[in-house]
C-alpha cells in the first residue's frame, strides 16, 4: 500500500497496539495532493466507526 500510493513520498505506514493503522507522513504535501486527499478519507472512515460505536451502544442499552 506504501508503495502505491506514496512511492516518492517520506512516510511510514505501522500498525499500532490496538491494531489501528498509523500513517506518519514527513514531507507534507499541500491541499490538493494525494496525502491531502488520502488524509480527508482516513479521518471520514475514522468518524464513521466511531458513529458506528455509538449507535451499537445505544442499542444495546
Amino acid at each position: 500500500m506504501r508503495h502505491l500510493l506514496f512511492d516518492k513520498r517520506v512516510c511510514t505506514i505501522e500498525q499500532d497496539h490496538e491494531e489501528n493503522l498509523v500513517l506518519t507522513i514527513l514531507d507534507w504535501q499541500k491541499k490538493g495532493t494525494i496525502e491531502y486527499e488520502v488524509s480527508k478519507m482516513l479521518l471520514s472512515l475514522e468518524e464513521l466507526a466511531e458513529l458506528k460505536s455509538l449507535n451499537n451502544d445505544r442499542k444495546n442499552h
